[in-house]
């Protein structure tokens, strides 16, 4: 099949809520103009992601049609390729958690250039529960691919299943990034997600008259 670009839609029902607070702390007072514009500049220098720049750079798409396809991200430390496939209209919630909000997730795979849907495609989804830790994270609470799933779009493209409405979570704080962050004037704070990776199914197909089919 080669490369393919595509674009996914996607909706989480009941719409989800801004955070009240995302915590930090106050900005360190700057004496002079030119120290503020050092700060901010020093601040953009180092809190930029190398691995999310450089992915963006090498794999830019650029289509006729002026459409951008949905954006790519680093895969990052939670993702785990034992996901099991499940039925689209099924939950990937295996373990109740406490403030934990079910809700219905649902979207289009469609191609960029045609705009058609795209069947048969893997949608695989993977989240934090609602304390903010993934299951390897969490053996005590979670059970093993719990709030994972892979899920195949239907003959239009769709896809459907229930997940946990995603809550923002701390990074580690006893670490040398943490302390980083608190250099930057930077809360620890990540705000609420769900990590998709979709992937399309290649085949192949034999011609019937090939000598070599039946050996």
């Amino acid at each position: 099949m080669g490369s393919r670009s595509f674009l996914y839609s996607h909706y989480l029902l009941p719409p989800s809520q801004p955070p009240s607070s995302e915590g930090g702390k106050e900005r360190p007072q700057l004496e002079s103009e030119e120290q503020k514009f050092k700060f901010e500049s020093n601040k953009k220098k180092l809190t930029r992601k190398p691995s999310r720049l450089v992915d963006e750079i090498a794999h830019k798409i650029i289509s006729d049609t002026g459409v951008d396809p949905t954006s790519s991200a680093i895969l990052g430390p939670f993702w785990s390729p034992n996901a099991p496939f499940r039925e689209n209209g099924s939950s990937i919630i295996q373990d109740e958690a406490p403030g934990g909000r079910p809700c219905l997730m649902h979207g289009v795979i469609s191609d960029l250039l045609t705009g058609k849907p795209i069947p048969n495609a893997v949608f695989d989804i993977w989240q934090a529960s609602s304390n903010g830790k993934y299951d390897f994270q969490d053996p005590d609470n979670q059970t093993p691919n719990n709030l994972r799933g892979k899920f195949r779009s239907d003959e239009n493209g769709k896809y459907w299943f229930y997940c946990y409405h995603p809550t923002a979570y701390s990074l580690p704080t006893n670490g040398p990034s943490y302390k980083l962050l608190q250099m930057l004037d930077r809360h620890p704070m990540r705000p609420a997600h769900i990590h998709i990776m979709v992937s399309l199914c290649i085949s192949h197909r034999h011609l019937p008259y090939s000598p070599l089919v039946e050996l």
